[in-house]
This record gives structure tokens, sequence and C-alpha cells, in this order.
């Protein structure tokens, strides 16, 4: 199943005009059966405990594009089409500038 994920700017993100964030749909966008699949198998969650939540930040160096396009069209989704993976470089580590660590 391929599910699309709402791109929106984070217009709370103090050290980033451009940032923007990747959004699980709502629970509602989701055939029942799915409901209930593990997401996450660590923390013990499941596709409703997540849905309707931010997954991720757009990576910085398309997130300026990505804030253009939002700004002229009002609205991005892209398609998930596999398994979750981590990110790797080239991107920042989380606790470096840009890289999603919380100040």
């Amino acid at each position: 199943m391929h599910t699309e994920l709402n791109v929106d700017l984070e217009y709370t993100n103090l050290y980033d005009a451009n940032a923007a964030l990747v959004w699980i749909p709502p629970i509602e966008d989701f055939p029942p059966e799915m409901r209930q699949n593990v997401t996450d198998q660590s923390r013990f969650l499941i596709l409703y405990d997540i849905a309707g939540l931010p997954i991720g930040h757009v990576p910085r160096g398309l997130a300026g594009a990505f804030r253009n396009i939002i700004e002229l069209e009002g609205k991005i989704t892209v398609l998930a089409t596999g398994e979750p993976c981590p990110s790797f470089a080239p991107w920042p580590a989380p606790e470096a500038t840009g890289g999603g660590h919380s100040m």
C-alpha cells in the first residue's frame, strides 16, 4: 500500500524559517484492518497511536523549495512506497545545526 503524507511548514521553528514537517494522515484515512498494525515494536506503537502526528522533517536542502511551493500552490504531499528507514549522510547529525535536535 502506498500512503500519501502531507508536508506543511513548521511555523514554530525559530531556527529555520524554511523548516517543513511530514505528517502521517489521520486514522480515518486508513482502512480499519490496518489501524492496529504495529509501527514500532520497541515502543509498542500501533498505527492508531501515530496517526495525525508528524514523523519527520523535510531535509534542509529541499525545505526552501518546498516552502516556495507551499506558499504558491498551498499543498505538497509525498508518497510513502516502502518501509520506513533512517536517513543517512549527508544529513546533519541530530545534535548538529539543522539536524533536528530540540534546543
